[in-house]
């Protein structure tokens, strides 16, 4: 699946999103050691969007849309924090 709001915040760069079997969805660019971005509070992989094509020249950078943000799936809102954290970690 690519995200249309790739090309948005990050024209030219060879960006792509995926999204895995529980619905979070990942932007990934770059190549290197791995380096894995979580945005906090609301919003989504949009907030690093002015890091990710510098960190990119050095590391692999997946960032990730929270459960219930941006492309990922949604979530129930009183979901336990360890169903939350398990859908992350899936």
């Amino acid at each position: 699946m690519n995200d249309p709001t790739v090309e948005q915040f990050l024209p030219g760069l060879p960006a792509r999103t995926h999204v895995t079997r529980a619905g979070v969805a990942w932007l990934q660019y770059g190549t290197g050691p791995l380096m894995i971005l979580c945005h906090g509070g609301a919003g989504s992989w949009n907030h690093w969007a002015a890091n990710i094509p510098g960190l990119g020249r050095h590391f692999t950078v997946a960032a990730m849309d929270q459960p219930g943000y941006g492309i990922s799936g949604d979530v129930d809102r009183d979901i336990d924090p360890q169903a939350y954290l398990a859908i992350v970690a899936e």
